[in-house]
């Protein structure tokens, strides 16, 4: 199903997961919209972009685990952000996972490309230093 929000032009992908909570271990139906450098979550799908998220969830340097266990009827995979904490999703079918995984992935590797350009740009030693990597 479409967004009816006036998606921004950053938004990537956008759907309905479980997440697992931090504190309370317990999963909640959440509405997840991936941009080019976070996942916001909200409890309901948003009607427009001023609307606060639930949640915020910086992608830089996260890490992508695919086949995370789930009970019968759901798809689990996870991410671990760069200060270490982890998302565990569960998706309601199969492809809708590996939907989520794929953008996610290709949000990463631009967040990395950006970075290795924003590292190197002001050094004269760049090329080098893009060789020996």
């Amino acid at each position: 199903s479409h967004t009816k929000m006036a998606a921004s032009k950053d938004t990537v992908f956008t759907g309905w997961m479980s997440k697992q909570g931090h504190v309370i271990l317990n999963w909640k139906h959440r509405y997840f919209i991936l941009n080019r450098n976070t996942i916001s979550y909200y409890k309901a799908e948003p009607k427009d972009e001023n609307e606060a998220p639930m949640g915020t969830i910086a992608l830089s340097k996260a890490v992508i685990y695919q086949n995370v266990w789930a009970p019968q009827g759901y798809y689990g995979w996870m991410l671990k952000t760069s200060s270490g904490r982890t998302y565990p999703f569960r998706c309601y079918e199969s492809a809708h996972r590996e939907s989520w995984i794929s953008s996610v992935r290709g949000v990463l590797l631009a967040l990395d490309r950006k970075e290795t350009d924003i590292d190197f740009s002001s050094q004269s030693t760049g090329v080098v230093s893009r060789m020996v990597r």
